[in-house]
């Protein structure tokens, strides 16, 4: 794991972005995923705690908030998610990820709403598919 988040980290094509995306996964335990969302939690407040916009961004970001959404520390992540002043969906979905996992699909479907509006499709297809799996036809777009 030490290798893949230095060839992670030092990638700035970004042929390795999308690793962040599973990067709890990729941990293979909920321990060692654990392990890897406390290490990256402080870099992730501080970043996003920052005054300079340039500063505001980390890419301990995602792969905090996979190893987080893996290891089901759902109020964890909402938290951190609460550091960022507009919902997005590429940081939000991991909050999605986490409650249903949880098993609050009607905090994850509101989640997932607030990113849909003027958000990108993957949005709106997750709480297609939440609405649909909670037996709510008539409400699916």
């Amino acid at each position: 794991m030490q290798r893949l988040w230095k060839a992670y980290v030092e990638d700035d094509m970004p042929y390795l972005e999308s690793l962040g995306d599973i990067w709890g996964e990729l941990c293979g335990s909920k321990d060692v995923a654990t392990a890897w969302a406390d290490k990256r939690m402080p870099e992730v407040r501080r970043a996003r705690a920052s005054k300079d916009t340039m500063a505001r961004f980390t890419k301990s970001a995602t792969p905090c908030l996979s190893a987080l959404a893996f290891t089901g520390r759902s109020d964890e992540l909402m938290a951190l998610l609460g550091l960022w002043s507009k919902p997005s969906w590429s940081y939000q979905r991991f909050g999605v990820q986490a409650l249903l996992k949880a098993g609050k699909k009607d905090e994850a479907l509101k989640l997932a709403e607030a990113c849909a509006v003027n958000g990108p499709l993957e949005a709106l297809w997750t709480c297609e598919e939440l609405l649909l799996a909670s037996g709510r036809a008539d409400e699916a777009y």
